[in-house]
C-alpha cells in the first residue's frame, strides 16, 4: 500500500502544490504532532452547517486508513493524515443525504477539490476512490445517493413512492455534496480550490454527465466511465437481456458457450494484440456456432442462436425502434456476471431492472418479465424517471463556455453497459455541433477489449498483475510507476484543464484470466480515430501503434 503514497507525491511535484493560508499558530502550545494544528481545525468543524449540509462528526484521520467500500472486495487504504467529516443533508422533505469530506493536512493538500462517484443502484460512501483521491493530495467528496443499501445488490426497495429520494440518486444528492464540500475546503484551508474535478464510472459516470449538463458550475473537468447515460432504457436493455436467454428452455447459454463465442468473434475479429480494436467492424455471425459442429458441448441450438443474436442487437420494440444499443462482439465472457444464471420471471439475472422497474418506474413490487412490454412498459419508465435518471440531452454548451473539459472512457467488452450508448451519445453531441468544435471539451475513448470500467476482471493476486495506473483512479502494485497523461485519465484532465494540453490516446493494460486474455497493454484513441498496427515489432507494445482516422460510413 505505499504505492499510495509515492503516486501521491509525484503528482503534488507534477502539479505543484498550493501554499496552505498562513494562520497564526503563535499561541498554541508546543506539541511533538506536527499536526495537532490541522487536528484542532478540524475539530472545530463538527457542527457546521454549509447549506442544507450538517456537519455530525470530525475527526483526524491518520495514517494507514484502511476503508471498504460496501460489499466489495477491495480494501483501500489511505496513506496521509485527513480530516474526515461526515455529514448529512435534508434539501427536501423526504430527503436524506449521506456524505463525506475528507480534507488531507495542509502540508499534502494539492490545492485541488474532488467528487467521487458510486456504482450500481447501491447507496454507500465509495470510501475506496475517496482514498484514491486523498493520497493524490485532492480535497474529496462523496455521497450516498440520498440512501443507504442493506447490501451490495440493491433492489431498490427504498425507492417505492420515495420520488424526492430518486431524484437524490439521479443527480441532487452529488450537487448538494459538492457544494458543501467546497464549502468545507474554504472553512478548513481559507481559500478556495483552484480546481474542481469530478471522477466516476458507471452509476458514477452517469453522475458525471449529469454535473456536465445540469450543474456546468460545479466542476471544471470530469472523467466519466463507462456513463448510463439513460438508467431506464439500460433497465430495458437487461429486461431484454434475460428475456432472450429464457424465451424457450434452450434459450439460455452456458458460460462455456459465452466463451466460444468470444473465442469465434476473436478468432474472425481480433488484431494482432488478440483483441478486437473495432467491433464495429467485425462481421461475426453467432450462427457460424449452430449445432451440429464438433464441439457438440459448446455448438449452439438455433434458439441459442437466436439470443445470442438479440443480445448483440439490443432492444427495440416491435416495429423495430431501437431502445438501446447491445452488446459488441468480444466480450462475451464476461455475460457470465449478470447473465451466467437467469429465471424467466426476471428475479434472477440482468443486474438492477426489476427492482428499477417495480420499485421507480411502475410502483407494482409484483411486476415480473412475462409482464414485460417492450412497445409500453418502456416508454412509460423514460416518461416518470427520464427527468431525473437520465443524462443524455446532448447539450454541453453552458460547460463547454465555461471551459469545462470532459473525458470518457468506454471499454469495449463491458458486460454492463453497452459500449455502443457512449457511440450514441457522441453522435447526438456532434449532431449539435462541429467536430473540431466538440474536441475542444469532449473527448471519447474506446478502449479494446476492456470490461466495465476495471481494465482487469481478475484479482490481483491470482496472477501476477499488470503494474502501474490503468485509467481509473487507484494503482496496484505500482510503487515506482508514476501517474502520466498517457496512463491515467485524471491526469489527462488535469494536463487539459491546468495546460490545455489534450489527451489523444491512453496506453491501457487490460486482462480476463477467466477469458484467457493474459494481461497486455492496449492502444486507446480519442474517436473518431482507431487503433492501427504499424505492421512490425512486438504487438502487446502500444509503440507499435498508432491512432488512424477510421474510413467509409462510420467515420462521418
Amino acid at each position: 500500500m505505499k504505492a499510495y503514497v509515492a503516486i501521491g507525491l509525484v503528482v503534488l511535484v507534477q502539479f505543484g502544490t498550493a501554499s496552505a493560508p498562513a494562520r497564526a499558530e503563535s499561541g498554541s502550545k508546543p506539541s511533538g504532532d506536527p499536526y495537532a494544528f490541522d487536528a484542532e481545525t478540524c475539530a472545530g468543524m463538527q457542527g457546521r452547517r454549509f447549506g442544507d449540509t450538517r456537519i455530525v462528526a470530525a475527526t483526524l484521520a491518520r495514517p494507514p486508513y484502511t476503508v471498504r467500500w460496501m460489499g466489495s472486495t477491495r480494501i483501500a487504504q489511505a496513506n496521509v493524515p485527513f480530516c474526515r467529516l461526515e455529514a448529512y443533508a435534508s434539501p427536501v422533505t423526504r430527503s436524506h443525504i449521506g456524505l463525506e469530506i475528507w480534507l488531507p493536512v495542509r502540508t499534502f493538500w494539492n490545492g485541488r477539490f474532488l467528487g467521487v462517484g458510486a456504482g450500481g443502484s447501491m447507496g454507500d460512501v465509495n470510501r475506496v476512490d475517496m482514498a484514491a483521491g486523498i493520497n493524490r493530495g485532492f480535497a474529496v467528496v462523496a455521497t450516498d445517493n440520498g440512501h443507504r443499501s442493506p447490501g451490495p445488490r440493491d433492489a431498490n426497495h427504498w425507492a417505492l413512492g420515495e420520488t424526492e429520494r430518486v431524484v437524490d440518486f439521479g443527480h441532487r444528492a452529488q450537487h448538494v455534496a459538492t457544494i458543501a464540500g467546497k464549502a468545507a475546503v474554504r472553512a478548513f484551508y481559507g481559500r478556495t480550490p483552484d480546481f474542481a474535478y469530478f471522477f466516476g464510472c458507471s452509476q458514477g459516470g452517469q453522475k458525471g454527465m449529469m454535473a456536465a449538463q445540469r450543474y456546468p458550475e460545479d466542476y471544471d473537468g470530469i472523467v466519466a466511465g463507462a456513463p448510463v447515460y439513460s438508467w431506464t432504457n439500460l433497465m430495458t436493455q437487461q429486461a431484454w437481456s434475460v428475456r432472450a436467454l429464457t424465451e424457450t428452455p434452450q434459450s439460455a447459454l452456458s458460460v462455456a458457450q459465452m466463451q466460444a463465442l468470444q473465442d469465434a468473434a476473436l478468432q474472425r475479429c481480433a488484431a494482432p494484440n488478440g483483441v478486437i480494436v473495432d467491433p464495429r467492424q467485425c462481421a461475426f455471425d453467432p450462427a457460424e456456432l449452430a449445432c451440429p459442429r464438433a464441439d457438440v458441448d459448446t455448438c449452439l441450438l438455433p434458439e441459442q442462436v437466436v439470443s445470442a443474436s438479440k443480445m448483440y442487437a439490443g432492444p427495440s420494440t416491435s416495429d423495430g425502434r431501437r431502445l438501446h444499443a447491445g452488446f459488441a462482439r468480444g466480450g462475451e465472457r464476461a455475460w457470465e456476471q449478470l447473465y451466467g444464471d437467469v429465471s424467466a420471471d426476471g428475479a434472477v439475472g440482468g443486474g438492477s431492472w426489476l427492482g428499477v422497474y417495480r420499485y421507480m418506474a411502475l410502483d407494482d413490487p409484483t411486476f415480473t418479465l412475462p409482464q414485460l412490454d417492450f412497445d409500453r412498459h418502456p416508454a412509460l419508465a423514460k416518461s416518470k424517471l427520464g427527468p431525473h435518471l437520465d443524462p443524455d440531452d446532448p447539450d454541453l454548451d453552458d460547460f463547454a463556455k465555461r471551459g469545462g473539459k470532459l473525458i470518457v472512457f468506454h471499454g469495449w467488452s463491458d458486460q454492463q453497459t453497452p459500449a455502443g450508448a457512449s457511440l450514441d451519445y457522441r453522435d447526438a453531441v456532434l449532431a449539435r455541433s462541429r467536430a473540431g468544435d466538440v474536441d475542444r471539451y469532449y473527448r471519447l475513448f474506446m478502449v479494446p477489449g476492456m470490461p466495465h470500467c476495471l481494465p482487469e476482471m481478475s484479482s490481483p493476486t491470482s496472477t501476477p498483475p499488470a503494474l502501474g495506473p490503468n485509467l481509473y483512479l487507484f494503482a496496484d502494485n505500482a510503487a515506482g510507476v508514476p501517474f502520466t497523461p498517457r496512463n491515467d485519465a485524471l491526469t489527462a484532465l488535469q494536463y487539459w484543464v491546468e495546460r490545455d494540453v489534450a489527451p489523444e490516446s491512453f496506453d491501457v493494460r487490460i486482462r480476463h484470466d477467466a477469458a484467457g486474455l493474459a494481461p497486455r497493454t492496449v492502444l486507446s484513441c480519442a474517436e473518431p480515430r482507431v487503433p492501427g498496427y504499424l505492421g512490425s515489432g512486438d504487438p502487446l507494445d502500444p509503440a507499435h501503434w498508432r491512432c488512424e482516422m477510421r474510413t467509409g460510413e462510420a467515420a462521418r
